[in-house]
């Protein structure tokens, strides 16, 4: 049996509003218009995450991070404009790649850590759950 990776998020959801989780994790359905906090944090993420690949490459710490400023700024140009949340997260990300040096073990600072669900329930449903989290950087 495969296992079930849910985030940390889900499990939240689920607890605080079982209609709320059902709509968004089992429908797949999502708020027309996202919150500023979440949508800035999604997008600071997915921008580190992308600053962290390119390190895995090979790219120095500048080159990476003249590329996720490219990637900000592509987004930004193909999605009409400015985006106020994506150029917040943008400017933290790359307050955060300045002030900060990036040895090798940086680059698994955005894996998730993986706890097993059953180390908090004994419900043979959750045998094969894992929930993931991820480490907050930004």
């Amino acid at each position: 049996m495969t296992e079930t990776i849910v985030s940390f998020s889900e499990i939240y959801k689920y607890q605080t509003c079982e209609r709320q989780y059902y709509y968004r994790h089992i429908l797949g359905r999502s708020p027309l218009k996202m919150a500023d906090a979440p949508d800035t944090g999604i997008k600071g993420h997915k921008l580190l995450q992308n600053f962290y690949n390119l390190l895995a490459t090979g790219l120095t710490k500048e080159a990476a991070l003249n590329e996720v400023t490219f990637q900000a700024a592509k987004e930004m140009t193909e999605n009409g404009g400015a985006d106020g949340n994506l150029l917040k997260a943008w400017t933290l990300i790359d307050n955060y790649i300045r002030a900060n040096e990036f040895p090798h073990t940086a680059l698994l600072i955005e894996n998730r850590f993986l706890v097993p669900a059953s180390k908090f329930s004994d419900d043979p449903a959750l045998a094969h759950v894992l929930i993931g989290f991820t480490p907050d950087v930004v």
